[in-house]
């Protein structure tokens, strides 16, 4: 019976966790404690990522779109000549692809044209960004309670199975939802250190750069950082005050993401259109099956955050809705619940969804087991002792539960397939400077390593005429002990899987 894990893998667990255990150490410095769990955070964050494998579902369409955005920055595009107008809301198959706003494809493209076209490159950007953003959880948990409930945040975070399948691609909408947590917490970080009349106006400014950078990375879920800092301001500086710094926050923001708006808007005007329609769509309709009761996402904390994270969090509500509640302790409040209800109220349900809210839950869970522990130290007789202790090792340890699953970010896998050798040598094996390869399995990974164009499905329907008329050969792969019949009118040649 083999073990769950492979050798690579099983050296990332006990590194992470020897790092996360001299952080434990309280004669060691703030910054080396934190140092260690940012360090233990990029080790668990870069396992995954190692393998030259894309995932089928988002990040091998968003790996091909940032590839050709290295040449063309401006332009963000699937195919970049389709074969025939695919139709508009087809954004597995579009040229002008504006699924996702450009942020996380331009960093990609940037990481591509340094390092290479590899699924190395591709991850690198997100997982220095989620690293990163596991430091900001600490620094916004030392300003709303301190240092020690920070630095519990931040391990939180480092070892959040969710989070960490984010960076390295595993989950639905990848790298774009890694690329908008850092914004997000950046944003909040910014209201949480300016909420003081003399450090306000910066704060403002600061947050709108935040959020148009999180509107460039995808849309309106970065509209949190404007709830956060309305109701924040609103408590602090009363309507007045709150309005003029909303009114700079939301200048700024137009500044940074206005730009692109108004650009693609003169430049690509039906695919634009389309592209919000098809935003639009996620809030009044269950769009591509991802459907799910009003319930959904409170049903799935436990699992993402583990299976007592409804104590924590509910302690943590009902100490900040008191009234000697501080200012900032109500505001990471209401950056926990505001996505929650909204995104609950939406028919279209993704996990990426609330992951913008999970610092605050690791804030929550952090608050609570900190007290927890204050309480231990003062409690006498035996049973209540044990119970804290039993209750602080849970909160502790279950969190990390979806991370160590032997389906979970460290599963053993085949690193480097024959799928990824395959599209890495078709450029070698073809010669061609171009070229439409049907019938494969993994389309969006030839199109990654090769020059050519790729598709899962046989030719349509008029596709063969118009290939032919613009001189571009036709390929037909078929898998390994697989036959395709290949009708000889299409003058097509066979490429043969391994």
């Amino acid at each position: 019976m083999s073990l769950p894990y492979d050798a690579w893998s099983v050296g990332a667990i006990v590194v992470s966790a020897l790092c996360l255990l001299v952080a434990t150490r309280r004669t060691m410095s703030t910054t080396g404690r934190l140092t260690c769990i940012a360090a233990a955070a990029f080790v668990i964050r870069l396992d995954p990522a190692v393998q030259t494998s894309l995932h089928l579902w988002d990040e091998s369409v968003h790996a091909v779109v940032a590839k050709h955005m290295v040449t063309n920055p401006l332009t963000p595009t699937l195919y970049t000549h389709p074969i025939l107008a695919p139709a508009p809301d087809s954004w597995t198959e579009s040229g002008v692809w504006l699924h996702k706003p450009p942020l996380t494809f331009w960093l990609i493209g940037v990481s591509l044209a340094t390092f290479g076209t590899h699924a190395i490159a591709l991850r690198l950007p997100s997982l220095l960004l989620s690293t990163i953003s596991v430091a900001v959880t600490f620094l916004i948990g030392r300003r709303v309670f301190d240092g020690r409930i920070g630095l519990l945040a931040a391990a939180f975070q480092a070892v959040n199975g969710l989070l960490v399948s984010q960076s390295s691609g595993r989950r639905v909408a990848d790298h774009v939802d890694a690329v908008l947590l850092t914004c997000v917490e950046f944003g909040v970080l910014a209201i949480v250190t300016g909420l003081d009349n003399r450090r306000a106006v910066r704060s403002a400014w600061l947050a709108g750069i935040a959020l148009g950078l999180g509107i460039l990375t995808k849309s309106f879920p970065a509209l949190i950082v404007a709830a956060v800092a309305a109701a924040a301001w609103q408590e602090a500086f009363g309507y007045r005050r709150a309005a003029a710094l909303l009114g700079r926050l939301l200048g700024a923001a137009a500044l940074v993401c206005g730009p692109w708006a108004v650009y693609e808007r003169i430049r690509f005007p039906q695919e634009t259109r389309e592209a919000a329609r098809y935003m639009w769509r996620h809030m009044t309709t269950v769009v591509e099956g991802h459907h799910g009761s009003i319930w959904a996402y409170l049903d799935a904390m436990p699992r993402l955050f583990g299976e007592l994270v409804y104590v924590p969090v509910a302690w943590f509500l009902i100490v900040a809705s008191r009234p000697g509640a501080s200012v900032i302790q109500r505001t990471v409040a209401i950056w926990l619940v505001v996505p929650y209800v909204i995104f609950s109220l939406m028919p279209t349900k993704l996990s990426g969804f609330i992951a913008i809210a999970a610092p605050a839950v690791f804030l929550a869970e952090a608050a609570a087991w900190i007290a927890l522990r204050d309480r231990l130290r003062i409690s006498r007789g035996r049973a209540m002792p044990v119970a804290i202790t039993a209750l602080l090792i849970l909160l502790a340890v279950l969190p990390a539960r979806l991370l160590l699953e032997p389906t979970g970010s460290f599963e053993r896998r085949d690193r480097h397939p024959a799928t990824s050798r395959e599209a890495m040598e078709l450029d070698q094996v073809l010669g061609l400077p171009d070229a439409a390869i049907f019938n494969v399995p993994h389309p969006f990974e030839v199109m990654f390593y090769s020059r050519y164009a790729a598709y899962g499905r046989l030719p349509q329907p008029g596709e063969i005429e118009a290939l032919h008329a613009r001189g571009i050969p036709i390929f037909i792969y078929q898998p390994a002990g697989q036959t395709v019949a290949v009708p000889a009118e299409w003058r097509a040649s066979v490429i043969r899987g391994r």
